[in-house]
């Protein structure tokens, strides 16, 4: 408390357990009781003015990230769309250039893809009915 700040009394009841427990802290500490209780509740306010604070830090600080990551993942689910296309041209032109290859050395083409499928299921870790849904879509290019 400042010295020349005006001051109100405040009138408060305690339950005699909690009184004992202050009355125990004033005889050890040599503090009044009612220093005591003004530490302890200008504490309780600071902690509080604290965790206003906290939040109010939080909340700009998760708005700042928002902001920052929104570009980022925009830019990168774009890059992995074109990365992904890329990737359903590529196995297009590999089953037809494995089709016009096969002809040519007698090599028979349908199981040349189903162990292709099987292994990049496999190899990818997704079910084998995936990759026959890409292999069709890509057929009918």
């Amino acid at each position: 408390m400042r010295k020349n700040e005006k001051t109100i009394q405040v009138t408060t009841t305690l339950t005699q357990k909690d009184y004992h427990t202050l009355k125990k802290l004033s005889a050890k500490t040599g503090e009044p009781i009612a220093q005591i209780m003004r530490t302890h509740i200008l504490d309780g306010l600071t902690i509080e003015k604290s965790k206003d604070d906290i939040d109010f830090i939080r909340k700009q600080l998760r708005e700042e990230l928002e902001i920052a990551f929104e570009q980022r993942m925009s830019r990168i689910i774009k890059l992995l769309i074109k990365i992904g296309g890329m990737a359903y041209v590529s196995a297009y032109y590999s089953a037809m250039m494995t089709a016009a290859m096969t002809t040519e050395v007698d090599l028979d083409y349908r199981e040349l893809i189903e162990n292709a499928k099987r292994e990049g299921a496999k190899a990818l870790g997704i079910r084998s009915e995936a990759v026959d849904e890409l292999f069709e879509e890509m057929m009918k290019l």
